[in-house]
């Protein structure tokens, strides 16, 4: 995890190098309803998304006369997967079913290069993935079962894109909705939903 942020900072400090001058920043709230899989070749379960919800905060630093724009933060990505399974009794009739969910929850330090046209956004970037905390459901049940073997670091990618609103009477603050899709490289854990943020403006 050390090696993780420290390679997180240099990054953060190489961008803001390249930046010079910087002409705006902001501070970000988003909040990401999205859909959550896994991509694994061992699953052969139908229907294995669920509905999951993520949160962060970032800095916006727009370049002096472009229309291009890093951005970094902290979120917290709920990843994993879910399926349904179905109880047969002894008379192999169908007894009940049930959802099992799994839950895998990451902090995550993205770094997004941006590029902004008018009201239309879209941004890119790798994600560093810290696992802090797993959970499998039974419907709404949380249930004792051992947790899936995971590795704690992984890296990622992101990307989103939709309007990024600037009143014309408040140029302090942004308004963002855009289709939104994140990706964990091992495990093969996909995030893909709608980002909703709020930008207010500090300099």
């Amino acid at each position: 995890m050390k090696k993780l942020t420290l390679l997180y900072i240099c990054l953060i400090v190489v961008s803001q190098l390249c930046i010079g001058q910087r002409k705006k920043m902001f501070l970000g709230f988003d909040y990401i309803p999205a859909v959550a899989t896994e991509f694994n070749s061992a699953s052969t379960e139908n229907n294995i998304f669920r509905f999951s919800s993520s949160f962060g905060l970032n800095i916006y630093h727009k370049l002096s006369h472009s229309p291009l724009y890093i951005e970094y933060g902290l979120y917290t990505i709920d990843r994993g997967y879910g399926y349904t399974v179905k109880v047969i009794n002894p008379n192999g009739q169908l007894f009940g079913k049930y959802r099992r969910k799994t839950h895998q929850y990451y902090l995550s330090l993205p770094l997004q290069l941006g590029f902004k046209v008018n009201n239309f956004y879209l941004d890119f970037g790798p994600s560093f993935n810290y696992l802090i905390a797993q959970r499998i459901k039974h419907d709404k049940k949380v249930i004792n079962d051992p947790p899936e073997k995971t590795a704690s670091i992984g890296v990622g990618s992101n990307l989103s894109f939709g309007m990024n609103y600037t009143p014309r009477r408040n140029q302090g603050i942004k308004y963002i909705v855009g289709l939104y899709g994140n990706y964990l490289f091992k495990p093969q854990y996909l995030n893909a939903g709608i980002k909703f943020g709020i930008k207010l403006r500090l300099k």
